[in-house]
């Protein structure tokens, strides 16, 4: 199956936007924090980084202009 009708299928399924797919990446990263039942500081410091990294990577690859991450 190609990756359009991959996202095309999971946006009718899960009533997705097209800028949902931006986030998919964090999926994994979710799943693992949550594999204990606990949100651990330190795995919520992990996910904040990654989120602002990953933002700032989408943003260079439409080509904004790059923004300092925190």
């Amino acid at each position: 199956m190609e990756k359009q009708q991959l996202f095309d299928e999971l946006a009718r399924e899960f009533d997705l936007k097209p800028a949902d797919f931006y986030f998919l990446d964090l999926i994994p990263l979710i799943e693992v924090m949550w594999m204990d039942g606990k949100n651990q500081e330190s795995e919520l410091n992990i996910l904040y980084q990654f989120v602002l990294e990953h933002i700032s990577y989408i943003d260079q690859a439409a080509g904004a202009q790059a923004m300092a991450l925190a």
